[in-house]
Protein backbone atom coordinates (compact mmCIF):
# COMPACT_ATOMS: atom_id res chain seq x y z
CA UNK A 1 0.00 0.00 0.00
CA UNK A 2 2.36 2.60 1.13
CA UNK A 3 4.51 1.60 -2.01
CA UNK A 4 1.88 2.21 -4.19
CA UNK A 5 1.13 5.37 -3.17
CA UNK A 6 4.69 6.38 -3.06
CA UNK A 7 4.70 5.14 -6.77
CA UNK A 8 1.97 7.42 -7.91
CA UNK A 9 2.87 9.93 -5.84
CA UNK A 10 5.67 10.08 -7.85
CA UNK A 11 4.63 9.56 -11.45
CA UNK A 12 1.70 12.21 -11.00
CA UNK A 13 5.08 14.82 -9.97
CA UNK A 14 7.04 13.12 -12.49
CA UNK A 15 7.34 16.76 -14.01
CA UNK A 16 8.49 18.84 -11.35
CA UNK A 17 10.95 15.49 -10.38
CA UNK A 18 12.63 15.69 -13.41
CA UNK A 19 14.64 18.61 -14.00
CA UNK A 20 16.68 17.51 -16.75
CA UNK A 21 17.18 19.06 -19.90
CA UNK A 22 14.61 18.26 -23.44
CA UNK A 23 17.61 15.94 -24.85
CA UNK A 24 16.98 13.50 -21.53
CA UNK A 25 13.13 13.71 -21.13
CA UNK A 26 13.45 9.64 -22.01
CA UNK A 27 14.47 9.90 -18.63
CA UNK A 28 10.97 9.49 -17.06
CA UNK A 29 10.31 6.33 -18.92
CA UNK A 30 13.67 4.89 -16.97
CA UNK A 31 11.65 5.59 -13.63
CA UNK A 32 8.48 4.69 -14.97
CA UNK A 33 9.16 1.18 -15.83
CA UNK A 34 12.26 0.62 -12.05
CA UNK A 35 9.26 1.72 -10.34
CA UNK A 36 6.92 -0.68 -11.57
CA UNK A 37 9.30 -3.05 -11.61
CA UNK A 38 9.94 -2.60 -7.66
CA UNK A 39 6.21 -2.58 -6.89
CA UNK A 40 5.87 -5.33 -8.31
CA UNK A 41 8.70 -6.93 -5.71
CA UNK A 42 7.16 -5.04 -3.13
CA UNK A 43 3.79 -6.34 -3.72
CA UNK A 44 5.35 -10.45 -3.96
CA UNK A 45 5.84 -9.66 0.19
CA UNK A 46 8.38 -11.92 1.71
CA UNK A 47 8.25 -14.69 -0.78
CA UNK A 48 11.92 -14.48 -1.23
CA UNK A 49 12.82 -15.14 2.57
CA UNK A 50 10.12 -17.52 2.79
CA UNK A 51 11.58 -20.19 0.19
CA UNK A 52 15.15 -19.30 1.52
CA UNK A 53 14.45 -20.63 4.96
CA UNK A 54 12.54 -23.52 3.48
CA UNK A 55 13.22 -26.85 3.14
CA UNK A 56 13.41 -25.92 -0.95
CA UNK A 57 16.05 -23.44 -0.42
CA UNK A 58 18.09 -24.88 -3.01
CA UNK A 59 15.08 -23.92 -5.52
CA UNK A 60 16.63 -20.03 -5.47
CA UNK A 61 19.49 -20.82 -6.87
CA UNK A 62 17.76 -22.57 -9.97
CA UNK A 63 15.57 -19.63 -10.26
CA UNK A 64 18.39 -17.35 -10.59
CA UNK A 65 19.89 -19.01 -13.26
CA UNK A 66 16.71 -18.69 -15.23
CA UNK A 67 16.32 -14.93 -13.85
CA UNK A 68 19.68 -14.48 -15.23
CA UNK A 69 18.98 -15.84 -19.17
CA UNK A 70 15.60 -13.47 -18.79
CA UNK A 71 18.12 -10.75 -17.58
CA UNK A 72 20.78 -11.45 -20.47
CA UNK A 73 17.87 -12.10 -23.17
CA UNK A 74 15.91 -9.19 -22.60
CA UNK A 75 18.71 -6.30 -22.40
CA UNK A 76 20.13 -8.21 -25.13
CA UNK A 77 16.63 -7.40 -27.40
CA UNK A 78 15.30 -4.20 -25.63
CA UNK A 79 18.36 -2.38 -25.39
CA UNK A 80 19.39 -1.56 -29.50
CA UNK A 81 15.60 -0.91 -30.02
CA UNK A 82 14.63 1.16 -26.65
CA UNK A 83 17.90 2.67 -25.33
CA UNK A 84 18.47 3.48 -21.81
CA UNK A 85 14.26 2.86 -21.56
CA UNK A 86 15.30 -0.23 -22.99
CA UNK A 87 17.43 -1.37 -20.19
CA UNK A 88 14.79 -0.32 -17.59
CA UNK A 89 12.09 -2.21 -19.20
CA UNK A 90 14.04 -5.64 -19.28
CA UNK A 91 14.77 -4.63 -15.17
CA UNK A 92 11.49 -4.38 -14.85
CA UNK A 93 10.96 -8.02 -16.81
CA UNK A 94 13.78 -9.10 -14.67
CA UNK A 95 12.40 -8.10 -11.45
CA UNK A 96 8.67 -9.18 -12.28
CA UNK A 97 9.35 -12.20 -13.73
CA UNK A 98 11.51 -13.38 -10.42
CA UNK A 99 9.12 -12.28 -8.44
CA UNK A 100 6.51 -14.51 -10.13
CA UNK A 101 8.40 -17.02 -9.86
CA UNK A 102 8.99 -17.45 -6.63
CA UNK A 103 5.28 -16.61 -5.74
CA UNK A 104 4.50 -19.33 -7.78
CA UNK A 105 6.36 -21.69 -6.28
CA UNK A 106 5.23 -21.00 -2.90
CA UNK A 107 1.64 -21.13 -4.13
CA UNK A 108 2.38 -24.97 -5.66
CA UNK A 109 4.30 -25.85 -2.72
CA UNK A 110 2.97 -24.49 0.07
CA UNK A 111 -0.20 -23.11 -1.05
CA UNK A 112 0.37 -19.45 0.18
CA UNK A 113 -1.21 -16.96 -1.39
CA UNK A 114 -0.70 -13.05 -0.32
CA UNK A 115 -3.71 -11.76 -1.99
CA UNK A 116 -7.15 -11.11 -1.70
CA UNK A 117 -10.18 -9.04 -2.77
CA UNK A 118 -8.59 -5.99 -1.05
CA UNK A 119 -5.47 -6.16 -3.77
CA UNK A 120 -7.50 -5.38 -6.63
CA UNK A 121 -9.30 -2.46 -4.27
CA UNK A 122 -5.51 -1.43 -3.56
CA UNK A 123 -4.74 -1.32 -7.27
CA UNK A 124 -8.32 0.72 -8.35
CA UNK A 125 -7.70 2.88 -5.32
CA UNK A 126 -4.29 3.86 -6.95
CA UNK A 127 -5.55 4.30 -10.35
CA UNK A 128 -8.48 6.51 -9.22
CA UNK A 129 -5.79 8.28 -7.01
CA UNK A 130 -3.34 9.03 -9.73
CA UNK A 131 -6.54 10.00 -12.02
CA UNK A 132 -6.87 14.29 -10.69
CA UNK A 133 -3.23 14.81 -12.35
CA UNK A 134 -4.31 14.76 -15.34
CA UNK A 135 -6.90 17.56 -14.62
CA UNK A 136 -4.97 19.93 -12.38
CA UNK A 137 -3.24 22.27 -14.48
CA UNK A 138 0.46 22.71 -14.58
CA UNK A 139 0.73 25.52 -11.82
CA UNK A 140 3.51 27.71 -12.61
CA UNK A 141 5.45 27.37 -9.22
CA UNK A 142 6.97 23.97 -9.19
CA UNK A 143 7.00 23.85 -5.44
CA UNK A 144 3.42 24.84 -4.93
CA UNK A 145 2.74 22.20 -8.49
CA UNK A 146 4.24 19.56 -6.47
CA UNK A 147 2.44 20.47 -3.13
CA UNK A 148 -1.40 20.29 -4.68
CA UNK A 149 -0.63 17.35 -6.54
CA UNK A 150 0.73 15.38 -3.75
CA UNK A 151 -2.23 16.99 -1.69
CA UNK A 152 -4.87 15.80 -4.24
CA UNK A 153 -2.95 12.10 -4.91
CA UNK A 154 -2.13 11.33 -1.12
CA UNK A 155 -6.21 12.59 0.59
CA UNK A 156 -7.45 10.59 -2.35
CA UNK A 157 -6.02 7.83 -1.82
CA UNK A 158 -6.04 7.79 1.76
CA UNK A 159 -10.20 8.71 1.70
CA UNK A 160 -10.54 5.69 -0.04
CA UNK A 161 -8.53 3.67 1.67
CA UNK A 162 -10.93 4.44 4.59
CA UNK A 163 -14.01 4.32 2.80
CA UNK A 164 -12.91 1.24 1.23
CA UNK A 165 -11.61 -0.82 3.98
CA UNK A 166 -9.02 -1.99 1.56
CA UNK A 167 -6.57 -1.95 4.73
CA UNK A 168 -8.34 -2.93 7.88
CA UNK A 169 -5.67 -2.72 10.37
CA UNK A 170 -4.26 0.52 8.82
CA UNK A 171 -7.77 1.77 8.97
CA UNK A 172 -8.41 0.93 12.68
CA UNK A 173 -5.31 3.07 13.71
CA UNK A 174 -5.85 5.70 11.21
CA UNK A 175 -9.40 6.12 12.79
CA UNK A 176 -8.22 5.86 16.22
CA UNK A 177 -5.56 8.55 15.78
CA UNK A 178 -8.17 10.72 14.06
CA UNK A 179 -10.63 10.62 16.96
CA UNK A 180 -8.33 12.56 19.14
CA UNK A 181 -8.72 15.14 16.86
CA UNK A 182 -12.92 14.87 16.87
CA UNK A 183 -13.07 13.66 13.69
CA UNK A 184 -15.04 10.73 11.87
CA UNK A 185 -14.91 8.91 8.71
Amino acid sequence: MIGLLLFIGIWGNIDNIMLLPPEYRGGENVILFISLGYLIDMATGINYVIVLTSKYYRYDTYFMVIVLTVTIASNYILIPLYGITGSAIATAITISFYNVLRWLFLYFKFKMQPYDFNTIKLILIGAIAFLPTYFIPTLNNMIIDLMVRSSAIGGLFILLILKLEAAPELNAKIRKNLIRFSIKL
